[in-house]
This record gives structure tokens, C-alpha cells and sequence, in this order.
């Protein structure tokens, strides 16, 4: 599979468009929230109602989206460690969590892949949805 990461300058769009040096700005940003509010962990995830990337910096919003997840017809289907780009953000770790809706398939869904996840190398299906941890 290519990089997406290194070979494009450009991601799809979050809400007016976004290059990748202003979301490597964005996580630079993050990182140093984190660091000043001692903590080392965020997760970042996709709404698609609102259309933007957006940032859990708390286990309890972490669950708040899992179970809003799980409420839709999504379950914990596996998880993806994706260490390249952990080091292009200067990160210990991004590890993705993807939740899988089996009773969507390609005719009866809108697809859910964002661009978040095809910037972090992986293409989700149309019937899953990626929550990622990032660990500094």
C-alpha cells in the first residue's frame, strides 16, 4: 500500500479544507496541550454530522463516542498500529480502533471514509468508523 502520508500534500477536506501541515499543526498543538495539562493521551476521531476532525482529551469522552457508536449499530471490530505516523507527529504511538456496522454494506450506506484516516494510512470501509489514540 502507498504512504498517503508522504506522496500528498493535500487531504480531502474537514470543513473548509485542510492541508496536511495544518493538521501536523493541529497535533503540535494538541501535543502541547497535553504536555501542559500532564496527561498523554489523545483521541481523535471523525464527526460526520458536524463534518470536522475533533480531539477527546478524557477516557469519559472516549466512552461518550464509543457508546454513541455502539448505539448506531457499531462494534469493536479490530484494532491498527500505524507507527509512521507516529513518528511524522512525534508521537509513542497511534493505534486505531475501528468499529464495524455489519448491517451497512455499499448499497444501503454513505461512505465513511474520511480523510483523517486516509491521512493515518487506512482506508475504512463504508461500514466502519475509526476512533485513533494517540499516545506522546
Amino acid at each position: 500500500m502507498t504512504n498517503l502520508f508522504a506522496t500528498q500534500d493535500k487531504v480531502v477536506s474537514f470543513k473548509n479544507g485542510g492541508l496536511k501541515s495544518e493538521i501536523l499543526e493541529k497535533f503540535a498543538f494538541e501535543k502541547a496541550y497535553c504536555k501542559k495539562n500532564h496527561q498523554s493521551t489523545i483521541w481523535t476521531y471523525y464527526n460526520y454530522s458536524g463534518v470536522r476532525m475533533e480531539f477527546a482529551d478524557k477516557k469519559s469522552q472516549v466512552r461518550t463516542i464509543n457508546e454513541l457508536w455502539k448505539s448506531q449499530g457499531f462494534k469493536f471490530y479490530k484494532q491498527t498500529n500505524k507507527p509512521e505516523m507516529a513518528k511524522a507527529i512525534g508521537a509513542r504511538s497511534v493505534i486505531g480502533h475501528v468499529f464495524k456496522n455489519e448491517a451497512k454494506n455499499e448499497s444501503n450506506s454513505s461512505s465513511a471514509t474520511e480523510p483523517l484516516s486516509t491521512m493515518m494510512g487506512y482506508m475504512n470501509a463504508g461500514n466502519e468508523v475509526v476512533t485513533w489514540e494517540i499516545n506522546w
